[in-house]
């Protein structure tokens, strides 16, 4: 979208007198000529992908977790597999959370 568009609509929308109106649309071309187009440093192609892989990661740490702690046995003290714990989940908490933003984004909920 242009930004000769937005000033058409602003302008139609805020009736300005001419000395204004002349400033808006000079700034606007000062705006457009200096401004470069964002690119995305992912390109948005690979984002399908990189959510399946990020989200398979992230149940394959979320299940380890899970068969982590319905395994232990109970006299294990909990001060001993608190680290592990937590740097499983860690990892599989991550992993997850990029998944499903990269599921949103590749399914056009930019976020």
């Amino acid at each position: 979208m242009s930004y000769k568009k937005i000033d058409v609509r602003l302008l139609a929308i805020y009736p300005l007198t001419g000395h204004v109106k002349q400033f808006v649309l000079q700034i606007s071309q000062k705006m457009e000529s200096t401004m470069q187009r964002y690119i995305s440093p992912i390109n948005p192609a690979v984002f399908p992908h990189l959510a399946t892989v990020l989200l398979i990661i992230g149940t394959f740490f979320t299940a380890w977790f899970f068969i982590f702690v319905v395994s232990r046995p109970k006299n294990v003290k909990n001060e001993k597999t608190l680290f592990k714990e937590l740097a499983i989940s860690l990892c599989g908490s991550v992993f997850l959370g990029f998944g499903i933003m990269f599921l949103m984004l590749a399914v056009g909920i930019y976020i």
